[in-house]
C-alpha cells in the first residue's frame, strides 16, 4: 500500500510541475498576443487619424515614415499573432500527451478529455470562438489535441510499451503497439527546441511532425494531414536523432 501511495504522489507531482509550466508559457503567449492584436486594430482604425496629425504639426512628419514602413510589415504582425496561437493550442496537445503517458503509468484503463466542441473541446464550433479578442480561432476546425486523441485511438485494445525521458519535463513520450504496428509520439513541453536521440525503438521510422509550419494546416484539413506518411528517419550509432520545434509533437511509426 506504501509503494502504492509513493507512486501516485510522484504522480501528482510530476502533472503538477507539467501544469505550472504549461501555465505560465501560456500566459505570456496570452498577453503578447492580446498586445499585438490591440496594438495592429489601434493603428489600422487610427491610421487616418494619424495621417492628418503629421500633415497639421511638421513636426510629426516621421509618422508618415511609420505608417509606411507598418503597411510594408503589417501582414508578418498578423502571421506572430497567428504563430502565438498555434504556439498556445500546441501546448494543449503536448499536455494532453503527457497527461495520457502518466495516467497509463499510473494503470488507468481508460480517461475521459475535454468536451467535443469549443475552447474547452477538440474542436471549434461552425460559428467560431465567441471571444475572439481572448481566444481566437477558426471556425470548423480541429485543435491540435485531437490529433494525440486521434493517434491514442489508433491502438485501442492495444498496449502501452515502457518509454522514459531524461527529463520529463522538457520532452515526454508514449510509446503504443497493437499487433505488427508500433508507434511512439514525442512531445516538446517547452517554448524552446529541443534534441532527443531515441533509443531501442526501431532502426528505421517514418516521422510525421505537427509544429508551427503545419499546425494551421492539420487543424483546417484533418484528414489530408492525418493520410501523410511522413518522412524516413534512420538510426545512426543505434539511435533516432530528431530536433522538437518549441511545443511540437513528433510520430515515429514503425512495422515490425
Amino acid at each position: 500500500m506504501d509503494g502504492t501511495i509513493h507512486t501516485l504522489l510522484r504522480l501528482s507531482r510530476g502533472i503538477d510541475a507539467m501544469n505550472y509550466r504549461f501555465g505560465v508559457i501560456a500566459n505570456y503567449l496570452v498577453l503578447f498576443s492580446a498586445l499585438l492584436s490591440a496594438a495592429n486594430a489601434g493603428f489600422r482604425y487610427g491610421i487616418n487619424g494619424l495621417i492628418e496629425l503629421s500633415r497639421e504639426f511638421h513636426f510629426l512628419a516621421g509618422i508618415q515614415d511609420l505608417i509606411r514602413w507598418y503597411g510594408n510589415n503589417s501582414n508578418a504582425f498578423l502571421e506572430a499573432q497567428w504563430y502565438m496561437f498555434a504556439g498556445m493550442v500546441l501546448f494543449g496537445a503536448a499536455w494532453t500527451l503527457a497527461m495520457l503517458k502518466h495516467l497509463a503509468k499510473g494503470g488507468a484503463s481508460s480517461v475521459t478529455f475535454y468536451e467535443t466542441t469549443g475552447w474547452r473541446g477538440v474542436m471549434e464550433t461552425d460559428a467560431g470562438s465567441p471571444l475572439p479578442e481572448k481566444f481566437p480561432s477558426i471556425p470548423g476546425s480541429v485543435f491540435p489535441l485531437y490529433h494525440v486523441l486521434a493517434d491514442s485511438g489508433e491502438f485501442a485494445g492495444g498496449d502501452v510499451l515502457a518509454s522514459d525521458s531524461s527529463d520529463a519535463l522538457k520532452v515526454e513520450a508514449l510509446a503504443m503497439r497493437r499487433d505488427r504496428h508500433r508507434a511512439l509520439i514525442l512531445a516538446n513541453l517547452t517554448d524552446e527546441p529541443q534534441r532527443v536521440n531515441v533509443r531501442g525503438f526501431a532502426k528505421s521510422v517514418r516521422v510525421r511532425w505537427l509544429d508551427e509550419t503545419n499546425a494551421r494546416e492539420a487543424m483546417i484539413h484533418p484528414e489530408q494531414f492525418r493520410a501523410g506518411r511522413g518522412d524516413r528517419v534512420m538510426a545512426a550509432n543505434d539511435a533516432l536523432p530528431l530536433t522538437l520545434p518549441p511545443c511540437a509533437l513528433a510520430r515515429l511509426d514503425v512495422e515490425d
